[in-house]
């Protein structure tokens, strides 16, 4: 399960970008909402290390779009 839910962020993420950069911002709020009940689902599902580590990868991607 904790797996499926990484998979699911890390779709919703991109999927909400891929919409920003459109200009779709209701689609792009909409799978960034999924991502986040996604992500908060899965500190559930995984390990502490793992969901540390996805949570840190999450900021790298958000760091790069500040650039």
């Amino acid at each position: 399960m904790g797996r499926k839910l990484k998979d699911s962020t890390w779709s919703h993420i991109h999927t909400a970008m891929l919409h920003a950069r459109q200009g779709n911002v209701i689609n792009a709020k909409l799978h960034a909402g999924i991502a986040n009940d996604a992500l908060k689902q899965a500190a559930h599902y995984l390990s502490e290390e793992d969901y540390k580590v996805l949570c840190e990868e999450l900021a790298k991607v958000f760091k790069k779009l500040e650039e």
